[in-house]
């Protein structure tokens, strides 16, 4: 047996519709729905209707507030990604151009995931990440090798990781995944665009990313070997690339150097250190680094402090034929 409760608040109300169309014998056929306002709906009828109920009333508000809401619906395409995804492999390690794509290769013991993280360099100066590749420890990890090749248009693309894992310092454990970390086996880091000068609102520690390379731009060594030099005929140069022309003594004029204080400027130098009878030059540091990690004023010379040589690494690269 089934019971039915009703109130009668609700059967009045009821009642007291029916009796007013009742009352009015001049009503439409069929109800003429007026939306315009929220919170409630109002009827504009003709002549000739039959009386109406609550229930065809009722009815007939939800069946037209249905077909308003399925003109307003949108659809909305899910983007197309612009970059081709594929397992990859474990070797070699960094950033390699093949097969019209790059496989990026990255190791990581602790890591619990891996993302690839795609800069362009528009997107670099706004902080945006252009797109992020998950890697799928299943398919994209070979023991503690982080793998993936990706096939798209990596013109002016850069690049960088996320990785996630226990925050650990005691262990010397760092994970951060908001973080986006450089690639060990990178060939090219990009971070400010002029030595010294912070970012935009005064970021002293703007992002560092890699450049993707490009098959293009492959370094053509043209045969060149080692000159293979013993230890005990070593004369070895020490030399801080930028403080060699732009603050030592080749910084006078009479250096004539076009790039001094980089690479190309010691390139240009070589003849003049090998009539000195040096064979072999050591760079420090020969890395990418902060200069402005510890940015600030110092009083005495009324100059701003930079990290000129933090010597975390050196390398020795022996000079061409004496």
């Amino acid at each position: 047996m089934r019971y039915f409760s009703f109130s009668t608040k609700s059967l009045h109300f009821q009642k007291s519709m029916y009796l007013t169309y009742r009352l009015k014998p001049k009503l439409t056929r069929k109800p003429i729905l007026d939306f315009s306002h929220p919170m409630r709906t109002r009827m504009r009828t003709f002549s000739n209707s039959k009386p109406l109920t609550f229930a065809d009333v009722f009815k007939n508000s939800v069946v037209e507030s249905r077909k308003e809401a399925e003109l307003e619906t949108a659809v909305i395409e899910k983007p197309k990604r612009r970059f081709k995804v594929s397992q990859g492999n474990p070797t070699p390690f960094g950033a390699t151009a093949r097969d019209g794509g790059v496989n990026f290769c990255i190791f990581s013991s602790n890591a619990v995931s891996a993302t690839l993280c795609l800069i362009t360099l528009s997107d670099l100066q706004e902080g945006r990440v252009t797109e992020e590749i998950f890697l799928d420890p299943f398919i994209n990890k070979t023991g503690d090798v982080w793998h993936v090749f990706v096939k798209g248009d990596f013109k002016d693309m850069l690049y960088g990781y996320k990785f996630d894992g226990k925050f650990s310092p005691e262990r010397g454990q760092y994970y951060d995944s908001s973080k986006i970390v450089l690639d060990l086996y990178k060939l090219v880091v990009i971070s400010r665009g002029q030595f010294g000068v912070p970012a935009p609102n005064d970021i002293c520690w703007p992002q560092m990313v890699c450049m993707v390379p490009n098959s293009e731009d492959e370094f053509d060594w043209e045969g060149d070997l080692l000159l293979k030099h013993s230890q005990r005929d070593l004369v070895i140069y020490e030399i801080h690339v930028r403080g060699f022309m732009r603050h030592g003594f080749m910084r006078h004029e009479s250096s004539r150097t076009e790039f001094p204080g980089t690479y190309l400027g010691v390139v240009e130098k070589l003849d003049h250190l090998k009539d000195l009878g040096v064979n072999c030059i050591e760079l420090m540091p020969c890395h990418e680094f902060n200069e402005m990690e510890y940015f600030s004023y110092n009083y005495f010379l009324g100059d701003y402090k930079y990290d000129f040589s933090p010597f975390y690494l050196e390398s020795v690269f022996a000079l061409y034929k004496i």
